[in-house]
Order: structure tokens, then sequence, then C-alpha cells
């Protein structure tokens, strides 16, 4: 599969929506036990930030978006989102890994939060991260060598 990664721009904005509500639908319910369309709209908008926001791509077809910052001394994942259709192909590893591959050579760590009840937390082990902490509705997550 080869996916091509660039960064956002502003008209991306409604097809990067889509994707977070296809991919964060069941995990909201699952743990908070309802969808609410417009305050999930809510979130997507207030983390929105074409500036920050990397897009992969398939055939012309946007199937995931991340975003990694700086955040004092190490990096943080605020999202990696993969459209369902694409889970388990392996297109979340190649994220991670291709950010770990720049933390190593920048010497950062890299953390994030995920919810309780998202199943990528076994990935995120698989791939070197350790639980560190919990925070209202998430663990959160290092990876470091």
């Amino acid at each position: 599969m080869n996916i091509i990664f660039f960064n956002a721009s502003k008209e991306d904005f409604e097809s990067l929506k889509k994707i977070h509500h296809e991919a964060y639908r069941d995990i909201v319910i699952k743990q908070f036990g309802s969808w609410d369309e417009k305050l999930q709209d809510d979130f997507f908008k207030k983390t929105w930030d074409s500036k920050k926001h990397i897009i992969g791509k398939i055939d012309d077809k946007i199937i995931c978006y991340y975003c990694i910052d700086k955040e004092g001394q190490d990096l943080f994942f605020s999202e990696i989102v993969v459209s369902p259709n694409y889970h388990n192909k392996g297109i979340g590893t190649k994220i991670i890994e291709l950010e770990i591959d720049k933390a190593e050579k920048e010497s950062k760590a890299i953390r994030l939060q995920v919810l309780n009840h998202n199943r990528a937390i076994n990935l995120y082990k698989k791939l070197g991260f350790v639980e560190y902490g919990t925070k209202e509705n998430y663990i959160l997550m290092k990876w470091s060598r």
C-alpha cells in the first residue's frame, strides 16, 4: 500500500472532519454511551489547524491524518486518525514508525493520550509506548529510547 503524506490545507477541513467522526463514533459510544454530532463537530473544529495536520492519501483518496507537535522537550501526538475502512492495514504503524524515526534523530520522546476504550492502545504498546498515567478519560503513554 503506497501512502503519501503531505500537509493539510484549509480545503481539507470537511474531509478530515468526516474521517474523524467515522473513526471516533464507535469509541465515543462505547466510552460515553452516546454520540453527539454537534459536540464532535465542535471538538474537531477546536483542534483543527491546517498548518499542523498531516494527511495520508492512497490513490488520491484521503484515508488518515495526524498531528504531532513539540511540547516541552518531547513530541506530542494530539491526533492519529485512520478511516475505519483502512484499519488493520498498517497505516497507524507506518505513521508512528515515521515519527519515531524523526524522534530518534532528535533524541526526543513521544507522548500521547488515548481514550480508555480505544483499541489503538494495543498498537501503541506493540510499538514501544508505555503507560505513565491517566487523565480523566485517557491513558497517557510515552515512547522513548
